[in-house]
């Protein structure tokens, strides 16, 4: 083991956190530099074919990948806590030969199921972006083998590197082929080209983990050569599968429940009867920002070209900007599963029950500011990021689900690695429920309309936000320090939101522009944010010294 701890550097909980928490923020960054081109160059309608396709694929990739890697990462940590090194070779070798069949099976069921997947979801326009995203299931599935094992190491770098290389490929090539071919093809080839970005960004992913793994290889068995496996392959086939299976059954629940909620959305509000009055409400709302509602009026009706609108400013605006927080709290989670098996394997609850309290804390610290943020200044952020306001109301409404769904995500990752892999399953059917009834009752609704999908989505979070907490509780009999876990930062968040608010209009007034009156009015209340952490207490000298230095 000594040798190991010289050849393989790892990383505390703090410390993997914050790799991939940084790791994910450069991800975000890159990915909105995807997304504000694609949104100028595929508009409204492009992006819808754009994101119906991504749901697709976003739905065989969480079959194929979320409970394996969950898994891998376990048992290697698990190995590596009572001294098994050898093991892990095997545990990856096995994982890798199980997820890669399964990638080349989703790939040619997208590939080969391309038409019959769109009629289903409604939408002809979106075949060839599925076909061209088919070959990303596989590749995907060879990342995650790579990653599961790497994150069981507690090297978080890999992650982070590779999440990085993958988010710059989708950008250069999925931009340049969506500019290249709206000029001289219509913009679902155009969307063809941005997804191609997709697959492309995955495969060279693949590559890079692959000479990374080779690499580290020889360092990180050296030693062991003689060393006996103490399992059969059969037996951690056995185990990797008992443990994924759940996972994976949770994870589908997720993302099934996305492309039906996608399906769903457009056929609803194809369905609807306006009255004259709420007609022309709806009229009034989008109109500037579109031409597809002209005939609303008259006819009563949403057009399929307007119902492709309404999703799109849905899909690619304010989910954009929603997803930003929840996907960097996925780092807290990636992060704490290999410390909280570890504090397992040696019965240290204590230790569990302290990087379960400092996960939630960084949740909220990340994602309150967040809400704030996103409420006070919708439609301004959006204008600097998009140049289009057109989806502020949807922003706003959906914006308080970034608290919810942060939450989820952390304790989805504290209960899998408590071995409680079905609590949060079966919460998530049940909010999944939830979120496709209040779907289709709401988005029908004249008075709703597009309106409806973020009361949808904040129900359904809610719920398995409280019911994961509610049995997290019993299962390490936790006592929830409410008052640093959420309380100093929600008065923090507050604080801000309120400068931002009383800022913005007089910052308009004195700069002469709304873009970098926003700009200013962020960098303000981030520092006000910043300010507020420390003079509360919720951000610790510990944590900073956790980060920082190596051991605790």
């Amino acid at each position: 083991m000594d040798n190991m701890g010289n050849t393989m550097k790892k990383q505390n909980f703090m410390q993997g956190a914050a790799i991939l928490i940084i790791g994910n923020f450069l991800v975000k960054l890159i990915g909105g530099a995807l997304k504000i081109p694609l949104t100028f160059i595929l508009k409204e309608e492009g992006m819808a074919v754009f994101n119906t396709a991504y749901q697709v694929y976003a739905m065989l990739f969480a079959i194929s990948t979320a409970g394996i890697p969950v898994a891998v990462s376990k048992i290697v940590a698990e190995s590596m806590a009572i001294g098994q090194v050898k093991d892990t070779k095997r545990i990856f070798t096995v994982a890798l030969a199980i997820l890669s069949g399964i990638g080349l099976v989703g790939m040619l069921v997208l590939f080969f199921g391309a038409r019959q997947i769109a009629s289903l979801m409604g939408d002809t326009k979106i075949v060839y972006c599925v076909m061209a995203v088919s070959p990303a299931i596989f590749f995907i599935t060879i990342v995650a083998s790579y990653r599961g094992f790497f994150q069981g190491m507690q090297n978080m770098i890999p992650t982070a590197v590779s999440q990085i290389i993958e988010a710059l490929g989708k950008l250069v090539i999925g931009v340049i082929l969506a500019y290249a071919l709206i000029s001289i093809s219509t913009f679902e080839i155009a969307a063809t080209g941005a997804i191609l970005g997709v697959t492309s960004g995955t495969a060279i992913s693949a590559v890079v983990l692959t000479l990374m793994y080779f690499k580290s290889k020889s360092q990180i068995y050296s030693g062991y050569e003689n060393v006996p496996y103490s399992k059969s392959k059969r037996e951690i086939a056995k185990t990797i599968l008992t443990i994924a299976i759940p996972i994976t059954i949770g994870a589908s629940v997720t993302s099934v429940t996305a492309v039906v909620d996608t399906a769903m959305i457009r056929a609803n509000l194809q369905r609807i009867v306006f009255s004259p009055e709420t007609a022309q409400a709806l009229y009034n709302t989008y109109s500037g920002f579109s031409n597809n509602f002209d005939d609303i009026t008259t006819t009563l009706k949403i057009t399929e070209s307007g119902a492709r609108w309404l999703y799109g400013a849905y899909s690619g605006y304010a989910m954009t900007l929603f997803n930003i927080a929840p996907s960097i709290v996925v780092s807290i989670g990636m992060s704490l599963v290999p410390a909280i098996v570890s504090a397992y394997a040696v019965n240290n609850l204590d230790g569990a029950r302290e990087s379960t309290q400092t996960a939630l804390r960084i949740t909220l610290i990340i994602a309150l500011p967040c809400v704030a943020g996103l409420e006070m200044l919708s439609a301004p952020v959006l204008k600097l990021i998009f140049n289009n306001s057109a989806s502020s109301i949807l922003l706003r409404l959906l914006s308080p689900a970034i608290i919810w769904m942060t939450v989820v995500t952390v304790t989805t990752s504290i209960l899998q690695a408590t071995g409680r892999v079905m609590v949060p399953f079966w919460n998530m059917v049940i909010g999944a429920v939830i979120k496709i009834v209040v779907n289709w009752f709401a988005v029908s609704n004249p008075y709703l309309y597009i309106h409806g999908a973020p009361i949808g989505t904040n129900l359904c979070y809610l719920f398995v936000a409280a019911s994961n907490l509610y049995f997290l509780k019993k299962t390490i009999d936790i006592k929830y320090d409410v008052v640093s876990i959420l309380l100093k930062p929600l008065l923090c968040a507050a604080a801000m939101g309120a400068v931002v608010w009383l800022m913005y209009n007089p910052l308009e007034s004195i700069l002469h522009s709304g873009r970098f009156a926003t700009v200013a009015d962020i960098l303000i209340g981030g520092l006000v944010y910043l300010v507020m952490l420390v003079l509360t207490g919720s951000i610790t000298k510990q944590d900073v010294n956790m980060i920082i230095k190596r051991k605790k």
